[in-house]
């Protein structure tokens, strides 16, 4: 096969770079003055160059000294944002979108580099480590997650196979939740809002005798914006390590997660498009509630000159049962599909860093392996699907200093994935219903995947960066369920060219070039043999290139202001038709104005291009989607320890949906309002 789109498109590529490399060095030979008006502002802690970050390399480095592109969201942006779900607040990023059914955190989505519909299955999301993507379609739950939990968020775009294998395409997201303060403290946050909605959040940690202790609680309840749209959802959480002896210290730590929600469908074109009508559903009876269980234990060894050594054990239990289609004919427990699901992870590295030839070497080597047993009955259809799934992996990945400012990385892993399956049948039996077991199945697949990169420091601000790595994705149980003969793997080839330049602490920016070549992408759609809708492969290689431009700065002494832009063509490269549910252009920005000395205004916005729809990826016979601008206002006023905040969501009340099938689209929440109270103890 040839390289990305041919040698002529590597070409492009490489020009493109060079001159976008050219144009970043004349910015850095520039006065600080000529990017910016006003003096260096002491804030400027919120520019994130100097961050150490994990997620990367898996770990401590710093920002600027990465191949890859990655950004962090913190506590102090998720406190200040005006964006009050998760998926929103990540979708501010360069390169990254949110793709959202109901306007909440459940069953929304997020994609990196223009993934697609498959983005729930090639995004990985991680919390503090653990992939919360469960093994089927479903995609990870956010609203699980309380924002007031949350430390910071790392953003890895791109491949990231080597480090967590299976699924991270697109991009990895590493949710990393708060630690054990040193002195005992706690917070409280109350919120009200639009749609009858209200939530609480509380949390408090400390240490004592070396133990350190943090947990968190949360509600969140809504009527949603549609009929049947509501969701009511609870979690907790706790994190603890305590020194057992010497240099080895226990980590451990749970949460759980309950919710019962309901799913009004999707809406005609010209229904989502009505005032008066989209907030209303066919689908009135139609919900589902879900249990979900999180456990860890593991240990951390300090030693010393020669590393570290981590080695954690992780578990998860899903319970889910849900209605679609309601019909009265039919006791609702006839009607009533189930999934439960248990898995378990198991993940040891060895991380050290030492000098080689007087220059600084970071190696880290380890081992993960992933179990699930997932089942899976659907009433509708008389099916129970009983899957398990086993994926093991070794990586390796080194990075050396060849000179004080060249810096080379490489990486290798090694996977193989296992599943077993069956499908059981509903049989009637005189007035009994039994299952009866169906075929044993067994498929396997291995793959090598590697990365290399490349960083220069070409100033005391200033770097330059490349790389090259590969990528996979394996069927999930329930593509391997419905799937169109053999259905493959899909891999991945990726490459990638940028910078970043920090002004003193008055401003930094970061400018990416990528290109992504997906080989038997998976998707689901239409059989031409049988014009029945199964998961296939696209007979055809996906192509992804695009440019990402992200900007942050002070431009005066109380005020701070961010902005970026993606670009993404992503299409098919035999024919040139574009990839559903990807926007060509999408840009953010935002500012925060520190008013007064207690007050507060923070702005943002969010525009996304029109996209095709989700189910034409073999015509255009169903209308695109249009563009959208969102505007986002938030005022807070803080004293005395207590914060108060105001704010609006969709100022503007436009009427916008995220995703569409065939015409029929979820439409999004008009204006609404909120307020909250949060105060520290």
């Amino acid at each position: 096969m040839p390289w990305p789109g041919s040698t002529e498109f590597v070409m492009r590529f490489f020009c493109t770079a060079l001159f976008s490399c050219l144009g970043l060095l004349a910015a850095m030979l520039c006065p600080a003055g000529l990017l910016l008006a006003g003096e260096d502002s002491p804030q400027g802690s919120r520019l994130t160059m100097d961050e150490m970050v994990v997620t990367a390399t898996r770990q401590d480095d710093a920002i600027a000294g990465l191949p890859k592109s990655v950004s962090v969201i913190t506590a102090a942006d998720i406190a200040l944002a005006p964006e009050t779900d998760l998926t929103s607040l990540l979708a501010r990023e360069a390169g990254v979108s949110a793709g959202s059914f109901y306007g909440h955190d459940r069953f929304a989505g997020v994609d990196i580099r223009g993934m697609g519909d498959s983005a729930a299955s090639t995004v990985l999301v991680l919390v503090d480590g653990f992939r919360i993507n469960p093994p089927d379609l479903a995609g990870p739950d956010f609203s699980a997650i309380s924002l007031g939990s949350i430390e910071r968020i790392e953003i890895l775009r791109g491949a990231g196979s080597v480090l967590y294998g299976d699924g991270a395409v697109g991009g990895v997201i590493n949710i990393i939740t708060k630690k054990a303060p040193q002195k005992a403290s706690g917070s409280f946050r109350a919120s009200m809002g639009s749609y009858d909605a209200y939530s609480l959040d509380a949390g408090a940690g400390g240490r004592a005798g070396g133990l350190g202790l943090g947990v968190s609680a949360g509600i969140k309840e809504t009527d949603g914006f549609r009929d049947n749209g509501y969701l009511r959802a609870k979690n907790a959480s706790i994190k603890l390590d305590y020194p057992l002896f010497g240099r080895v210290s226990l980590v451990a730590g749970g949460a759980c997660n309950e919710d019962d929600y309901g799913l009004p469908g999707p809406l005609g074109a010209d229904e989502a498009k009505s005032s008066a009508l989209r907030r209303s559903t066919q689908y009135p009876d139609d919900g589902g509630q879900t249990s979900e269980k999180r456990a860890r234990l593991g240990f951390t060894v300090d030693m010393g000159r020669w590393g570290e050594l981590v080695a954690l054990r992780d578990w998860r239990w899903r319970e889910n049962s849900f209605v679609l289609g309601y019909t009265p004919l039919l006791p609702r427990d006839r009607q009533t599909d189930s999934i439960d699901e248990a898995s378990s992870n198991l993940d040891v590295r060895w991380s050290v860093a030492k000098e080689v030839f007087g220059r600084e070497n970071r190696l880290v080597i380890g081992g993960d392996r992933f179990f699930t047993d997932y089942v899976r009955e659907q009433q509708s259809g008389a099916t129970r699907q009983n899957s398990q799934v086993l994926a093991w992996g070794l990586f390796a990945r080194n990075r050396f200093d060849l000179t004080d400012s060249l810096a080379l990385s490489a990486g290798f892993r090694h996977a193989v994935n296992e599943v077993a399956s069956r499908t059981d049948s509903l049989v009637q039996f005189g007035a009994t219903r039994v299952w009866v077991g169906g075929p044993h199945t067994e498929k396997s697949a291995s793959h090598g995947v590697y990365e290399t990169g490349l960083t220069w420091d070409v100033a005391a601000n200033a770097m330059l960066f490349g790389n090259f790595s590969t990528s996979f994705r394996n069927p999930n149980v329930d593509e391997l369920a419905q799937a169109a003969g053999q259905l493959a793997p899909q891999t991945g080839r990726h490459l990638e060219a940028g910078g970043r330049y920090r002004a003193g602490t008055s401003a930094e920016f970061s400018a990416s070039l990528f290109s992504t070549v997906i080989e038997n992408e998976i998707y689901y759609g239409l059989d031409p043999n049988t014009l029945l809708a199964v998961n296939r492969n696209y007979s055809q290689d996906t192509l992804r290139q695009g440019l990402e431009l992200s900007v942050k700065a002070y431009p005066a002494e109380k005020l701070f202001v961010w902005a970026n832009y993606t670009f993404v063509d992503a299409h098919f490269e035999g024919s040139g038709r574009p990839v559903p549910l990807v926007a060509a252009h999408k840009a953010d920005a935002g500012l925060e104005w520190q008013a007064l000395s207690e007050l507060l205004v923070a702005l943002s916005g969010t525009f996304v291009g029109s996209r095709r729809d989700g189910n034409d990826s073999e015509d255009f016979q169903h209308p695109r989607l249009d563009a959208y601008t969102v505007l986002n206002a938030k005022i807070v006023y803080s004293l005395w320890g207590t914060r108060l905040s105001a704010g609006v969501l969709n100022i503007t009340d436009a009427l916008f949906v995220t995703t569409a099938y065939s015409g029929r689209g979820y439409p999004m929440p008009g204006r609404n309002f909120y307020g909250s109270v949060e105060f520290a103890f």
